[in-house]
């Protein structure tokens, strides 16, 4: 079965509120991350958790705090099935698979950023329900060093405003391919 990013950094994001992602990388006191099997590296806001998955998504960091419905955080997914597509093509399927999530909406078109590496990268903007919970979500796909990256930045749609400068910084910070 093809799994969709989008369901599955949804899905992320609320098991990382049960503590039911992998343990907390030494990377956590410096918030810099890097993976080298993954060929990636980005800086997490102070003070947040980041945990190494050894499934699908590479990373996953999430904001302290407790007792909130949806806790603030990004992960990023190394998607082999867009491998040899260009940005464009990657972010169209992203997309599309955004599309048939259960209560898509667009909050913005799409923009492209450049990254700290000097890569282009492709940002979509949406709130979604596809596990029931309301979420608002900003993913950014990167194609580099021959993978696509799939970073998903999460939180409640009532906290996200609140940490879109974290987000942004994370995005920014990406460097893919090494």
């Amino acid at each position: 079965m093809v799994r969709s990013a989008t369901l599955l950094a949804s899905v992320l994001s609320l098991l990382a509120l049960a503590g039911c992602s992998g343990p907390s990388s030494p990377a956590a006191e410096t918030g810099h991350y890097l993976s080298l099997a993954n060929r990636f590296e980005m800086q997490a806001p102070p003070g947040w958790t980041i945990r190494e998955s050894g499934g699908t998504a590479a990373v996953l960091m999430t904001a302290p705090g407790a007792g909130e419905a949806v806790r603030p955080n990004l992960n990023v997914i190394v998607e082999d099935r867009y491998a040899g597509l260009t940005l464009e093509e990657a972010a169209e399927r992203c997309k599309a698979q955004m599309a048939a999530l259960r209560g898509f909406e667009l909050l913005a078109p799409q923009q492209s950023i450049t990254l700290a590496d000097g890569l282009r990268a492709i940002v979509i903007a949406f709130r979604q329900a596809a596990t029931g919970t309301p979420l608002a979500q900003r993913q950014m796909v990167v194609v580099g060093g021959g993978r696509a990256y799939v970073v998903t930045a999460t939180a409640s749609p009532e906290t996200f405003d609140a940490e879109e400068k974290n987000f942004d910084a994370c995005f920014r910070s990406f460097r893919a391919g090494l």
